[in-house]
C-alpha cells in the first residue's frame, strides 16, 4: 500500500492547440451561434485575419462569406460605437448633475452657516440685553429696600 503520488504532466500532454479551431470555425455554414464569441473590434479582427489562422480561413472562404463577416463586424462596431456615445453622453450628464448638486449644496451650506452666525449673534445680544434688564431690576429693588 504505497501512497498515491501525483506526477507532473508535460504541458504538451494537456489540451493542445487544434488547428481546426481557427478564428471562424463555423463560417462555411454560417449556421452556428459561435460568431457571437468573435471579438467585436474590427481592427483587432483585421489583425487576426492577417495571422496564420486568418490566412488559412481566407484561403477557404468565399468573397461573399468574407464580405458577410465584414459587414456583420462593421455593424457590431457601429452598434458599440453608438452605445459608447450614449454612455459618454449619460456620463457627462451625470457629471453635470453632480456639479449642480455640489453647487446647490455649497450654496445651501453657506446660507445655513450665515444663518447660524446671525442667530448666535442675536442670542449673544439678547443675553447681553437680558443681563442689563436683570441688573436694572435688581438696582430698582435695592433702591426700594
Amino acid at each position: 500500500d504505497s501512497p498515491h503520488v501525483r506526477q507532473r504532466r508535460l504541458s504538451n500532454s494537456s489540451v493542445g492547440s487544434n488547428d481546426s479551431m481557427s478564428i471562424f470555425p463555423t463560417l462555411p455554414t454560417l449556421g452556428s451561434n459561435r460568431l457571437e464569441t468573435i471579438n467585436s473590434d474590427v481592427e483587432s479582427m483585421a489583425t487576426d485575419l492577417e495571422s496564420n489562422a486568418g490566412s488559412a480561413f481566407l484561403g477557404r472562404a468565399s468573397k461573399e462569406q468574407i464580405s458577410s463577416v465584414l459587414h456583420k463586424l462593421q455593424g457590431r462596431a457601429a452598434n458599440y460605437k453608438d452605445k459608447y456615445r450614449d454612455l459618454v453622453k449619460n456620463y457627462n450628464e451625470v457629471i453635470r448633475e453632480n456639479d449642480k448638486c455640489r453647487t446647490v449644496l455649497a450654496a445651501t451650506q453657506d446660507k445655513a452657516l450665515q444663518r447660524i452666525d446671525k442667530l448666535r449673534e442675536e442670542k449673544r445680544l439678547m443675553q447681553t440685553r437680558m443681563t442689563e434688564i436683570e441688573n436694572q431690576i435688581r438696582a430698582k429693588m435695592d433702591e426700594r429696600d
